[in-house]
Formats: structure tokens, sequence, C-alpha cells
């Protein structure tokens, strides 16, 4: 998609540059863009991809959530987001249209109130800031600059940008009739039912979590069951877009997993682990940037990274019942000894005060006056290949311990140089 953007402007765009762009020209890069995004719908992910849910896949270019896409990364082989320039440009025609609840007022006369993704997804887009051109420039401006801070991991395919409106668009009817199944499923709306009312419900679009229509008057009998709507229509619509792009959909909450658990075979997903993560995150990554640079770097040996998920979903499955601080402690006790380990391996290197790590790349430095993996970005220790004389190879024996495998691999490429 970056590809496509320049090829259309000209140049890879600065900031200001697209800030500047008139209400023509954004016109015709919508055009453009928009044939792309129609191509590529036909492309399945190779190997597939994993679709968290909610806002991580929707908005996880953006800085406010980088910390969140950083911690997915260490978990997920691939992830698939949903092209961020795609959601601003599209008119939302492939959506249904929004359906009014109708309710009865204390003075007997009916009301009517609008919900649903028709609505709430054109906030921020194209077309509701078409009056202001200056605004739609500079949001444009944002999300690419965003988009660009993650153009290593998009161009080494760990993370994966589809729009998903030509899914919604073809698969139209499918989906209609999907949820009007789901809404007429005396289950669903039993478990919709469960939910307690203070309690936060199932996602309802890309970036709301919970929001239903509540009324202190009461509906009229058969506009009741469509109240659930929105939540159907969310989790079949990422259930269509994982299928098209061979992609698995990862609910990002308890209660949308148990939603997804009514609609298809118990176990075939498992919830997004998000605490988890974050403890990880804290116990082996020292800047939340670390993971994002070094994304594609863990993944140079296939078999290591997933040494590494084997040992997180082993923390995951032991703490399914742990609090808060029994899982800050689980963590603790799992990981911490490796990680110490690790960063013991790294400071008694002979070669420690001559390796300086840059992005995921490392340069031998001073003396030696060369250069070692500064074009595979391969750490030092996995580097034997790419050193083609007999002196490297000597130093490289002499003064590097056996190259760490297995999880130990993964945390000493996520471990930044402690100096």
């Amino acid at each position: 998609m970056l590809d496509t953007l320049e090829s259309t402007l000209g140049a890879k765009p600065t900031r200001h540059e697209l800030a500047m762009l008139s209400l023509p020209e954004l016109d015709q890069l919508a055009g453009v863009l928009d044939e792309f995004w129609l191509t590529q719908a036909n492309e399945a992910i190779p190997d597939g991809a994993s679709l968290v849910g909610g806002w991580r896949s929707a908005y996880g270019s953006e800085p406010s959530f980088r910390e969140d896409l950083s911690d997915s990364l260490l978990y997920y082989p691939k992830l698939l987001l949903l092209d961020p320039l795609a959601n601003f440009f599209d008119n939302r025609s492939a959506l249904p249209a929004p359906r009014g609840i109708r309710y009865r007022r204390c003075d007997g006369v009916d009301n009517v109130l609008h919900a649903g993704a028709q609505i709430w997804s054109r906030d921020g887009s194209y077309e509701s800031l078409r009056e202001s051109p200056v605004a739609a420039a500079a949001r444009l401006a944002g999300i690419v600059n965003n988009l660009y801070a993650l153009e290593g991991l998009i161009g080494d395919g760990v993370v994966v940008l589809r729009s998903q409106w030509p899914i919604l668009a073809r698969r139209r009817v499918q989906l209609e009739t999907a949820v009007r199944h789901d809404v007429a499923s005396k289950e669903l709306q039993d478990f919709i039912a469960s939910i307690p009312p203070h309690t936060i419900g199932p996602t309802s679009w890309d970036n709301l979590q919970g929001l239903s229509l509540s009324l202190s008057d009461p509906i009229r009998p058969a506009d009741e069951k469509w109240r659930a709507e929105p939540f159907f229509y969310y989790i079949d619509k990422m259930l269509a877009i994982a299928d098209a792009f061979d992609a698995q959909y990862v609910p990002s909450s308890d209660v949308d997993l148990a939603l997804l658990r009514k609609k298809v075979t118990v176990g075939a997903h498992r919830l997004h682990p998000d605490a988890m993560l974050r403890e990880v995150s804290r116990i082996a990554v020292p800047s939340i940037e670390v993971p994002v640079r070094q994304a594609a770097a863990i993944r140079k040996s296939s078999s290591d990274f997933e040494d590494w998920r084997s040992a997180l979903r082993n923390i995951q499955r032991g703490a399914s019942a742990d609090s808060a601080d029994e899982l800050r402690q689980r963590v603790e006790d799992e990981l911490r000894p490796r990680v110490n380990k690790v960063r013991r391996d790294l400071e008694s290197s002979s070669l420690k005060d001559l390796v300086r790590t840059e992005g995921t790349g490392v340069i031998i430095d001073g003396a030696f006056g060369f250069a070692v993996s500064a074009a595979t970005h391969q750490p030092f220790w996995g580097a034997t290949a790419a050193v083609s004389s007999g002196v490297l190879q000597w130093i490289h024996k002499a003064y590097t311990r056996a190259r760490p495998t297995g999880a130990d691999a993964v945390l000493t490429t996520l471990i930044r140089d402690p100096r």
C-alpha cells in the first residue's frame, strides 16, 4: 500500500506535503487506492495471520496504541491490521443501513433511535471531513505518518494491511443472512441478555465495545431483539474478513470469546492474551519500541520464535485463573531467570565494548573498522553465514558464545545492550 501511495504521489511524501493536498488531489488518491484495495482483496495472506479484535486491528498503527501492538508482536507470527487509509477513504456503502429501534414515550408517542456501524464508523472519515479540505488533508497526513512508523514491519510481512471494505461489499448478502439468523437465535439472544448491565458487553464496532441501546422507556416488542444486531454484525464481519485473507480472528475480550464460542466450535479460537503479554513486556523489554523495531529480527528463525510462543502459551494456560498480582508473579518466576541469564551472557561477551546495537543490526566498531550483518540485520551471534573472511570467522568463534536457541534467542533479540 505504501508503494502504491508513493507511486501515485511520485515519491515518498512528507507529512507537510500530504497536509497540503487539495480536495481534487485527495479524490484522485482515493480513486487509485480504491483500485489497489479491490485487487488486494483477491489475495490471501501467505501462511495466514492473526486478526485481533476491537481497536487493535483497526487502530494498531496509532501512536497511542503502539504499546499494545508491541505486545502483540511478541506473540503472533503475523498480524493482520485493517488498513486505516481504507477506513479513512471508504464511503461506508457496504455497511447495512442503520436500524431504527422504536420506543414508547411516557406521553404515548413512539420515537425512533438509530444506531449501528453506519453511524459509528464515520467519525474522522474523509466523507465526514470533505467540508473542510484542510482538516481532511491533515487527517490523511497523520494516518500515513503512523503507517511509515511501521514501514519495516509492513515490508517484512510481519504486519499485513488489508482493506475490509471490498470483503464487506462482496459478502453483504451472506452477512445480512448471518446477522438475521443470529438475531433469531434464542441461544445467542439469551447470552446477550445474560451479560450483567453494568459490565462491558461484546464489541459493537472496530472502536466500540459494549455500546448498545439502553432506554428507560419501553421498546416495541418487535424491535427488542434487534438491539443486539451490532454485536452480531461485528463478529460476523470479522469472521468474513479473516476467511477472505486466510487469517484467524482472535477475540480480544472474554465476552467476545464467549460469543464466538456460541457461534462456532468450542476451542477453535483462543483469547488474545493481553494481560500476560503486558507482564512479559514489562520484564523482558526495556522499551516499547524494541519489539516493534525487532519484530522482523526475532522471526529470522521460525523454530526459535515458535519455542518462544510455546513458552508464552504455557504461561497463559497456567494463569487462566490468576488474579492480576498472581499473574505478575507467575511471569516474574517464569521469565526473570531467563532474562537475567541472557543479560549476563551479553555483558560477559569479550566483544561487549566493541559491539553496539543499531536497530536490528550489529556493527563491530573502533579498531576493527568493519561491519558484520549490517545488510542482513541479523544479530551478531546468528550471522555466521554472513561472515566471508577468515579473520571474521576467527573473531566470531573466539569472542562469542554459542548462538542462543529457542526462547532465549528471542529474548536476546528483544533485550537491548544495557549500556
